[in-house]
């Protein structure tokens, strides 16, 4: 599912740490200007990408993202109709909760985008720390 708000409860995850790992990522970037950086601390994952496919449809997936800049493209329906997702929104949260969760969408990344990506087994792991 696409966009829909999921229960806070359920999808609390520290991010206190995201700063620190954005000051990383500038300082990467200065460094370097290659494509797909990854940012790892504990679960959460900073990433810089040019034209990922995130998500293929009927393919399993166990990743959710948030859009940190640039857009993401989701193609849906029979019709593969396209929409464009920006900051701030997400996608594949049902991802984290359901097994073998495959997407009824496609979604990629226009032109570049930095987002934030957390795993099914980082997510069950900080949910488990929590209870």
């Amino acid at each position: 599912m696409i966009g829909s708000i999921p229960n806070p409860k359920d999808l609390t995850i520290n991010l206190s740490h995201l700063s620190h790992v954005a000051e990383d990522e500038k300082e990467s970037e200065s460094s370097s200007d290659s494509e797909g950086k990854r940012s790892d601390r504990d679960s959460e994952q900073l990433i810089e990408q040019t034209n990922p496919t995130l998500y293929e449809r009927g393919k399993i997936a166990d990743t959710f993202y948030l859009i940190l800049s640039g857009h993401v493209e989701i193609k849906t329906g029979n019709e593969m109709f396209k929409v464009s997702y920006a900051k701030y929104n997400y996608l594949g949260e049902h991802a984290l909760e359901k097994n073998n969760y495959k997407p009824d969408f496609t979604a990629r990344v226009q032109k570049k985008a930095k987002l934030l990506a957390i795993t099914k087994k980082a997510y069950l792991k900080k949910k488990q720390e929590r209870y």
